[in-house]
């Protein structure tokens, strides 16, 4: 389990800027995030019901880590 949440930290280390990390752990979507593995990353991050981060009402990126 350990090994992966490290996976995932650097995988969001790449795809999230700092600000944009330290925005998300500010807010419950993190926690949506982590439980479902999906993200995006685009400048300004934006979280919905269901742990999907869209910019405006657009999903961008989403990755399953069970791929």
């Amino acid at each position: 389990m350990e090994d992966r949440v490290l996976t995932l930290n650097s995988l969001l280390l790449k795809l999230f800027s700092r600000n944009c990390i330290l925005k998300l752990l500010l807010t419950k979507c993190a926690v949506k995030l982590l439980e479902t593995y999906h993200c995006i990353y685009l400048g300004s991050c934006f979280c919905r019901e269901g742990g999907t981060l869209e910019m405006g009402n657009i999903p961008l990126y989403s990755f399953d880590s069970s791929q």
